[in-house]
């Protein structure tokens, strides 16, 4: 328990998962062995809104328990955030929504707060060690509102916790702000024995489904209305070989489009090497349909 410098409070931190995971053989399990369905969750981290509302209705029942009870018994406000993001979501934006509409549909008073990003990572977080994960959390510089989040219970939404580097910059973040407690929950949690011997087994659950623009075509495809685009999904997007962007970028709508080059150019993917010529091929279609 750390102490918080401004309230003299005594403020508690906490830190929960649905499930925790580990490998067996090719594939992902629950610790008693029992399989998880990583298609379902690649699904997600790549913009599966319906995968996403499912972990939602879950997480907010288990907060209910855990969390928002005891702070209703007293009285204390609480507020939800997503994981850190500068323009472009998270996956876990998307489970953070759903949790907040829950709590309000059952009667529960929670505000929606957000922790921004000033910085983002040139290349894929889950394929990083455990010392490169650290350093990239030391340069992201997260920030958020104060008003949104002192004098409250915070409720940090993420999506997987593997070496907890991103959990550990919010806290320290946290640690000197008058807030009530910090507890962040997760869809999933990696084995820590697996995380020791291989940080990078995310990527490979990340990519249980998803692992081209083949399987992303299908994925918006099945919903387009109700598609989010998030962060991971333009970097798959950009990084792709330009002879398969321009095919796959042909086949978006228009508002598609629009959300995926507004977001690419807020969040400053043309000044990062491993997506510069592929933002220009989506400049070249923002053209053409009108958009720039």
């Amino acid at each position: 328990m750390e102490q918080n410098t401004l309230t003299q409070r005594p403020v508690t931190f906490a830190s929960f998962g649905l499930r925790t995971i580990t490998m067996q053989g090719a594939g992902f399990v629950y610790e008693d062995g029992t399989p998880f369905n990583a298609v379902e969750y690649s699904r997600f981290k790549y913009g599966d809104t319906g995968v996403a509302r499912a972990y939602g209705f879950e997480m907010a029942a288990h907060l209910e328990a855990r969390v928002l009870q005891a702070a209703v018994r007293h009285c204390e406000p609480v507020v939800i955030t997503a994981s850190a993001y500068k323009m472009l979501p998270t996956a876990a934006r998307s489970v953070a929504q759903v949790i907040y509409d829950r709590l309000h549909a059952t009667g529960y008073k929670v505000d929606a707060g957000r922790i921004h990003r000033l910085n983002l990572t040139n290349g894929d977080y889950a394929a990083m060690t455990a010392e490169e994960r650290a350093s990239a959390m030391r340069q992201n510089g997260i920030h958020i509102d104060e008003d949104l989040f002192l004098g409250r219970h915070v409720i940090v939404v993420d999506d997987i916790k593997i070496t907890g580097a991103h959990e550990r910059s919010i806290r320290e973040m946290f640690a000197s702000r008058a807030i009530l407690s910090l507890t962040h929950i997760y869809v999933v949690q990696m084995d820590p024995r697996l995380v020791a011997k291989d940080p990078t087994a995310e990527d490979t659950l990340n990519r249980s489904w998803v692992n081209g623009l083949e399987q992303l075509g299908e994925l918006i495809a099945d919903n387009p209305s109700k598609y989010l685009f998030n962060a991971r999904t333009v970097k798959l997007i950009l990084s792709s070989p330009l002879n398969e962007l321009g095919p796959f970028l042909s086949t978006l709508t228009i508002e598609h489009i629009r959300k995926l080059y507004e977001g690419a150019n807020g969040d400053g993917y043309h000044l990062m090497q491993p997506y510069a010529a592929g933002f220009l091929c989506l400049e070249a279609e923002a053209r053409i349909r009108g958009i720039i």
